[in-house]
């Protein structure tokens, strides 16, 4: 990549050259070329040239035009500015008093090239090699352009447009340059990054690139495997495990091996007297089916992996597999549940029908209250373990009814749920009549037999009010007495202090009532009653 440019010629250009008679200007084959941008400002120096310098002569050449015959200055030192793009063609020639040999003074000359651009791009990159889950950073605060210039950017990627960090308004400095982006984008192996920079106005451009590979991270795995194959109990097992991407045992932060009989071993640091982490001798004392897992730790990952082993002859674990017929039922419609795995042996069936009922039987038959999408859950045990098998089942609404509607709004008073007409009614209280009374504030639900066994579901949520009768009637049976001081003590002396338990009014009132209008259930509205009573 460029480094910076420097905007100030450097003493080299005054080292004297081939020595030549001022009679001809020699040609300055391959000069040393210095970068710089446009508008900048070069100071040229001659004052460390050798011999005792008589006279000065500086030769400027524009890009693209002749060899200058007028200097543009004859003092020891001038200034220059490129002022165009291009190539630039700079010439020191200095002469002395002194005779040369064949005649004339003696003169010495020295060229250098002047390269000047509007814009130079510089690019740098996070790190040369980066892993695949990682992201690269692209830099070009490096990079330049000349006053005045608004250059746009493209950041590149093999040559191609990275339309990911592209597109947005013009840098204004040179830090604004930058890009990030996954390496996970580009396959593994090397790749090439670009800045290129363009000065619309002089059409002038500049591409920087850098090289960068891509790693492929492999993410650890383990695996494992046992001899003998078919091992009887109290016979030595002997594990033997692999590790992808192969990783030196030192690497291991804790290996652990889970031997599924209630045996752990936890190896922080390799065994000497057995040699290796990833090998492991056991014996079962028992047939059965045994869950054998092994986990290797590294600093920064996991892995992990379990077999089955079967030691001896032991019955077979069961497979938990059902059917559900209908596949949708409607509602308060028997679903039958077929059990169609395997189980060998001592069997049991645990069945969740996801509404908060279960079943122990083998084909269950079961209806749903509520119309909704649920998840059957089936597991299936026996002396060998446990599987568990889970579907979805969606109950349909015969016939929509309307809501039931409300009468009455009082905590306390005459409160009902009025269905809508029908043959039978089942409601979330339990009870079957077409019109309950609704003592508790929330919601309530019914399903509604249409005549013809057609079962529709409808809900509501009652809202109930504080009715207390600020003149002592607690319970509003239209009269104060002893009755009132029954319903508004036990309130008082629950020990939740203002909430009401079991009239669903939350902080506002109960059956007695506010009687004292100020929206809690206190101390004050028993004296209010009390002061009634004994007017």
């Amino acid at each position: 990549m460029r480094s910076p440019l420097s905007p100030t010629l450097i003493a080299a250009l005054v080292l004297i050259g081939s020595i030549q008679t001022a009679a001809a200007r020699a040609d300055c084959s391959d000069p040393p070329i210095l970068s710089v941008l446009t508008g900048e400002s070069l100071n040229l120096s001659a004052l460390d040239s050798e011999g005792h310098p008589a006279t000065y002569a500086w030769f400027i050449t524009p890009p693209n035009d002749s060899e200058q015959q007028i200097p543009i200055s004859t003092e020891p030192t001038t200034t220059f500015v490129a002022s165009t793009p291009g190539l630039w063609s700079v010439e020191l020639v200095v002469g002395y008093r002194h005779q040369a040999a064949g005649g004339g003074l003696w003169s010495s000359e020295t060229c250098i090239t002047v390269r000047a651009s509007t814009v130079v791009a510089s690019i740098g990159l996070s790190d040369l090699q980066i892993a695949d889950d990682e992201e690269l950073q692209l830099d070009g605060h490096e990079s330049q352009w000349a006053t005045g210039v608004v250059p746009q950017f493209q950041w590149l990627i093999d040559g191609h447009p990275l339309a990911y960090c592209n597109g947005g308004p013009p840098p204004s400095v040179p830090s604004d340059l930058n890009c990030a982006f996954p390496a996970a984008w580009l396959a593994p192996g090397w790749h090439t990054a670009g800045l290129l920079l363009t000065d619309h106005s002089s059409g002038e451009s500049s591409l920087d690139t850098g090289d960068f590979e891509v790693i492929e991270l492999i993410p650890l795995a383990v695996d494992f495997v046992w001899t003998p194959a078919d091992p009887d109990p109290d016979q030595l097992v002997h594990f033997v495990a692999s590790v992808t991407p192969q990783i030196s045992e030192v690497d291991f932060t804790r290996v652990t091996w889970d031997l599924g009989d209630g045996n752990v071993v936890v190896h922080e640091t390799c065994p000497l007297f057995y040699g290796s982490c990833l090998e492991w001798p056991h014996t079962y004392a028992a047939e059965g089916w045994y869950d054998v897992t092994l986990t290797v730790e590294t600093i920064d990952e996991t892995a992990s992996r379990t077999h089955q082993i079967e030691i001896g002859d032991p019955v077979p674990t069961p497979v938990a597999s059902f059917t559900t017929s209908p596949v949708s039922p409607l509602l308060l419609e028997p679903a039958s549940l077929g059990f169609d795995g395997t189980c060998v042996g001592q069997c049991q069936w645990s069945w969740d029908f996801d509404d908060g009922s279960h079943s122990t039987v083998q084909h269950p038959n079961h209806a749903w209250n509520i119309p909704a999408t649920y998840i059957i859950s089936l597991t299936v045990t026996n002396e060998s373990g446990s599987d568990t098998a889970s579907r979805s089942v969606t109950v349909r609404n015969c016939w929509t009814p309307t809501p039931p509607v409300q009468s009455g709004s009082c905590y306390g008073g005459q409160v009902f749920l009025t269905a809508p007409s029908g043959s039978a009614w089942a409601w979330s209280t339990g009870e079957t009549g077409r019109t309950i009374s609704a003592v508790f504030a929330g919601a309530y639900w019914v399903n509604i037999d249409n005549g013809s066994g057609c079962w529709g579901h409808g809900s509501s949520t009652v809202v109930l009010a504080n009715c207390g009768d600020p003149g002592g009637d607690t319970n509003l049976d239209g009269v104060t007495n002893g009755a009132d001081l029954a319903a508004l003590i036990p309130e008082l002396t629950d020990g939740d202090g203002d909430t009401v338990v079991g009239s669903g009014g939350g902080d506002l009132t109960a059956p007695g009532g506010d009687v004292t209008g100020d929206y809690r259930l206190r101390v004050d509205d028993l004296l209010t009653v009390l002061l009634r009573l004994f007017e």
